[in-house]
């Protein structure tokens, strides 16, 4: 854990990152794994926003090891993509590295007399790029609706019957949790 922590902290002190400083405050989750499968252990965050641009709208910032050179990249800066505004308290948020190399973000809210949902986006790296590859949604009110879908693929389940779409895998950074909304709602 200590490795870590010096980790964040060289990575939120780099002069080369200043565009993309991050208080070290807003952080609300982290995942190491090797997500580009080169043996090497990066680094996945979920950032929460700035205070000036509201509470709502957490981002995605993953960082690639280049041992050679001695640091980690910044490869996928995606702000504005992950629910939760931590206001109340069954609002969460969780990032994790999977056996597979992919990374699994959640988000959900199950606080009480307020709508129910949870969303997770499944994370790969494709051809030097980090895609939202699977998208899970569940929610139970205006509609309870169950939907899992690859995107990959385009196949998926949706109150476990299943659906085929077009393959339609997107950057992280041009990601909209609508996107996997409207498969799910079959617009």
């Amino acid at each position: 854990m200590r490795k870590l922590a010096i980790l964040v902290a060289y990575l939120l002190a780099s002069p080369a990152m200043a565009e993309k400083v991050i208080d070290p405050s807003r952080i609300a989750a982290v995942a190491t794994g090797d997500f580009d499968r080169d043996g090497d252990s990066d680094l996945a965050m979920i950032v929460r926003p700035p205070p000036k641009h509201g509470a709502d709208g957490n981002g995605i910032y993953i960082y690639l090891a280049e041992p050679y050179e001695g640091r980690m990249t910044l490869k996928a800066a995606a702000a504005n993509k992950v629910p939760g505004s931590f206001i109340y308290a069954g609002e969460s948020v969780a990032i994790a590295a999977l056996q597979n190399g992919s990374i699994l973000v959640t988000a959900k809210n199950d606080t009480p007399g307020q709508r129910h949902y949870e969303i997770r986006l499944t994370l790969a790296y494709r051809n030097s790029d980090f895609l939202v590859a699977g998208f899970s949604f569940s929610e139970d009110v205006p509609d309870p609706i169950e939907c899992d879908v690859n995107l990959l693929t385009g196949k998926g389940k949706v109150n476990g019957q299943p659906i085929a779409g077009t393959p339609g895998a997107v950057p992280v950074a041009q990601w909209e949790n609508e996107i996997g909304q409207d498969i799910c709602k079959g617009r």
